[in-house]
């Protein structure tokens, strides 16, 4: 049986039609008041007897209908697609005149991919919708049928099914291979003062395990991979007992939610591309942030990054505390020289004090800054004063745009 599309009605429509059928019932009650007779009746019971019916009928559809929704997998990549499957189905003899289905976070993740869908359905007939949506953002999501709305033949009456059960879907981020990254290497120990994506120590192996996204490709272990068929890579353990310090900064902003998320991705991809170089270069990392309290997490093997990968790819960036207070707190309780990168949505001039207080304490302090501008529309005023000053201090600091290539920025200012 063919599936009917139709025009939605509107709320001005519905507002024309409640204004008819109410003008419709008020002057056949005035004529029967003043008048009498069959036509005036006739026309009161006709006010009353099709909303009535039309409201009953649309009752009988609500219950009599049938529906499904499925999607082919739950764990993605960022920029990978996933396929959204969703079931109408009229099994009854009846015609459903007015049926509309709304999405979940249709507005927000998948802008313009997915859109209301109006149809009517013929009895013993369905309608079939599949979508290709594309995973532009890490983070998780619902994803799903938000409501089903039925309206009445008049458009007055409108009733709505909230299926209450969606998908959860965990977008992870790409991992980024950068070939350079600046950092003070009088830090370190001789034997990782070329830190470069040719850098390689096979003195220390510490396991070998299966091939996971992100894993470099100089790590794969021919002889394992042959034997059991299936690519098999070599962790290192680090030889080097000094660490790298990451701040990263977990406040919560009063942006849109939209905005909060396509910001929030760049922060997190920018964060493993980091990560990820150092690992694989075998400098340890501790990387320190606010959720709930102040977190303090030694990374030292690809094992760890796997570990913080999956955990930054839900995190949720809701912290009260700047992240000037946590790098205060680390200066005043640390007395080794470190390189210490902040990596920030935020500028302001209690973070340039305390990358000063770091230099003037010994220690190489570098700022990551991903600056929002592109997505909201009050710029921060302090960052064209303060990114110059820390030029002025021979303080490195990185400026990503949300458009940026992270690879290249980062790599350029290497």
């Amino acid at each position: 049986m063919p599936i009917i599309n139709y025009m939605p009605v509107s709320g001005y429509q519905m507002r024309n039609y409640r204004i008819i059928l109410i003008a419709l019932f008020l002057f056949s009650l005035i004529f029967i008041y003043f008048q009498g007779g069959k036509v005036p009746y006739m026309l009161f019971y006709i006010s009353v007897f099709i909303p009535l019916v039309s409201l009953a009928y649309t009752i009988l559809t609500y219950k009599l209908f049938k529906y499904s929704q499925n999607i082919d997998r739950t764990n993605v990549i960022k920029g990978e697609k996933i396929t959204l499957d969703v079931n109408v189905h009229n099994e009854s003899l009846l015609f459903f005149p007015y049926i509309k289905l709304n999405f979940l976070n249709a507005n927000k993740i998948f802008n313009n991919q997915l859109e209301e869908e109006s149809f009517s359905l013929t009895p013993k007939s369905g309608k079939r919708a599949s979508y290709q949506l594309d995973c532009k953002y890490r983070g998780s999501y619902a994803v799903g049928v938000d409501s089903i709305l039925f309206e009445d033949f008049t458009g007055v009456f409108k009733l709505k099914y909230k299926p209450g059960s969606f998908f959860n879907i965990t977008v992870r981020p790409r991992v980024i291979h950068l070939d350079k990254f600046h950092i003070k290497t009088g830090f370190l120990s001789e034997s990782h003062s070329n830190l470069s994506s040719n850098y390689e120590d096979f003195s220390t192996v510490s396991h070998i395990r299966e091939y996971k996204y992100g894993d470099s490709s100089k790590h794969v272990h021919w002889k394992a991979s042959a034997k059991l068929s299936q690519l098999m890579v070599k962790n290192y353990q680090s030889t080097s007992g000094i660490y790298v310090i990451l701040v990263l900064d977990t406040l919560k902003n009063n942006f849109a939610e939209d905005e909060n998320i396509i910001l929030e991705d760049k922060v997190v991809e920018t964060l493993i591309a980091v990560l990820h170089y150092f690992l694989s270069n075998f400098i340890n990392v501790k990387l320190i942030f606010y959720k709930d309290d102040i977190n303090d997490i030694e990374l030292k093997t690809m094992h760890d990054f796997e570990k913080i990968y999956d955990y930054m790819s839900k995190f949720e960036f809701d912290s009260d505390v700047d992240i000037s207070n946590i790098l205060k707190i680390y200066l005043s309780k640390t007395i080794s020289r470190d390189n210490i990168i902040l990596l920030t949505y935020n500028i302001n001039y209690s973070i340039y004090e305390q990358l000063i207080n770091a230099r003037m304490s010994g220690h190489e302090p570098s700022l990551i800054y991903i600056s929002p501008d592109e997505i909201v529309h009050n710029k921060n005023v302090n960052e064209d004063i303060i990114l110059p000053s820390l030029n002025e201090q021979n303080i490195t600091y990185y400026k990503i745009n949300i458009n940026d290539d992270i690879k290249q920025v980062l790599e350029r200012n290497s």
